[in-house]
């Protein structure tokens, strides 16, 4: 999977995760992540467990809270993550 198609499902769920009320309502960034969830979820196991092994591989480019919520973001965006 193209590390640039994971910083990019990275940098939207951050955006959603950690946006103030102010510049997000939060139900609809819940509703836009249950969406990202839902998208990702028709890729095959094989590009499931592609796609999370390159964002957990990524993660360590952010910041303690990011890199904490990435390492997170696979399971619970209901990927299928490679052992």
């Amino acid at each position: 999977m193209n590390a640039s198609i994971a910083r990019a499902v990275a940098n939207v769920a951050i955006f959603l995760e950690f946006s103030a009320d102010e510049i997000l309502d939060a139900d609809a960034a819940v509703g836009a992540m249950e969406q990202l969830a839902a998208d990702l979820q028709l890729l095959d196991e094989h590009a499931q467990g592609q796609l999370s092994a390159a964002i957990l591989s990524i993660a360590s480019e952010y910041g303690a809270t990011e890199k904490e919520f990435l390492e997170g973001l696979p399971e619970s965006l209901g990927l299928v993550v490679r052992a």
